[in-house]
C-alpha cells in the first residue's frame, strides 16, 4: 500500500513509550493505535510524529484543519485524539469527582453509561467542610448505594 506506515507495530510501542507518564498523551496515543488509521498513513505520521518519537499535537492539529480526506469518523477519532493530546479541556488538571462527571457526560453524549462507581481515595471530610450528598460527589455516591441497598 502505497503511503502506508512500514512497521506499525514498533511505532505503536514507540508512541507508547514516548506518552508513558503522561495521562493525556497515553491516552490520545491508546486512542489512534487502537482505531490505527491515521498512524498507518505515513502522510499523516510523516508530519505529525517528532524526531524523538512523539506527537506533535500542534502539527496534527494543522494536518487535521489542512482537510487530511477520510471517512466522518476517522477524521472524528483524530479530532478527539488530538483535542486530547493538546489537552485542550484542560483535562489533567480536573479533580477526581470532576474527572468522573466529565467521562459520565462524554459517555451520555455516545449513548453509552458508566459502570460502577470511582471511590475517591481518602474520602473524608474535615470538621469544617460539610459532607452531604449536595457538596460532595463521593457522598451523594455513598448516599445513593446506602439508598439501593435498603430497598
Amino acid at each position: 500500500m502505497r503511503g502506508a506506515v512500514a512497521d506499525f507495530d514498533a511505532l505503536a510501542a514507540g508512541l507508547r513509550a514516548w506518552a508513558a507518564g503522561c495521562r493525556n498523551d497515553g491516552a490520545a496515543v491508546e486512542l489512534l493505535i487502537w482505531h490505527e488509521t491515521w498512524l498507518r498513513r505515513h502522510a499523516f505520521t510523516g508530519r505529525a510524529v517528532t524526531a524523538g518519537g512523539g506527537i506533535d499535537w500542534a502539527v496534527a492539529r494543522q494536518f487535521l484543519k489542512n482537510r487530511p480526506g477520510g471517512t466522518a469518523s476517522e477524521l472524528a477519532v483524530l479530532d478527539v485524539a488530538v483535542t486530547i493530546g493538546e489537552d485542550r479541556f484542560k483535562l489533567s488538571g480536573l479533580g477526581h469527582i470532576h474527572s468522573y462527571k466529565v467521562a459520565e457526560a462524554f459517555a451520555t453524549a455516545l449513548g453509552q453509561t458508566l459502570e460502577g462507581l470511582i471511590p475517591e481515595p481518602g474520602h473524608s471530610h474535615s470538621d469544617f467542610i460539610a459532607g452531604t450528598p449536595e457538596t460532595c460527589g463521593a457522598c451523594a455516591r455513598e448516599a445513593r448505594d446506602e439508598g439501593r441497598r435498603q430497598t
